[in-house]
């Protein structure tokens, strides 16, 4: 078993380790309150999508990512209406709470990619019998960062201008 995951380790592009290494940096990071321009929000969903963009050239996994993401997106448009997030209209900024769970989601995106992407390497008849888990999971996470984004967006805008 410890042969078979350094094997994987050590066969494992360096690029994959520098998505890992800035997912992890911006999971860290979320860990803290910070203050973000509503722009900003857009760059988790849409790294975490572009990882995905073969999924787009199979109608059937285009489908089931598309379901998939779009069910997040109300998920996460019911939790996050709860975050006490700061609208800042002047400097044109939301101050966002921090917690663990980006860091959580981040690092379970990775593993799942991680895994499925070592099984079509490796044992590409068994990930074809389980690709469509793999385009589930990735959408649900993705939706997910999407939902938050278009929540703390709608209220950004909903938020009125205080008066100077």
């Amino acid at each position: 078993m410890l042969k078979f995951i350094t094997n994987a380790i050590l066969g494992t592009p360096v690029w994959v380790w520098a998505i890992f290494a800035y997912l992890l940096f911006t999971g860290i990071k979320a860990t803290k309150s910070r203050t973000v321009h509503p722009s900003k929000l857009f760059i988790k969903p849409v790294v975490l999508m572009l990882l995905k963009y073969k999924i787009f050239m199979s109608l059937t996994a285009g489908l089931v990512y598309g379901a998939g993401y779009l069910l997040a997106i109300v998920i996460a448009l019911i939790i996050f209406n709860k975050d006490q997030i700061i609208i800042d209209q002047q400097n044109k900024q939301i101050i966002v709470p921090g917690n663990y769970t980006d860091l959580i989601i981040l690092l379970l995106f990775f593993s799942v990619k991680y895994v499925f992407g070592y099984l079509a390497a490796v044992q590409p008849v068994q990930y074809n019998s389980i690709l469509l888990w793999e385009v589930l999971v990735s959408s649900l996470l993705t939706g997910y960062f999407f939902g938050r984004t278009l929540n703390y967006l709608y209220r950004y805008r909903q938020a009125k201008p205080q008066a100077s």
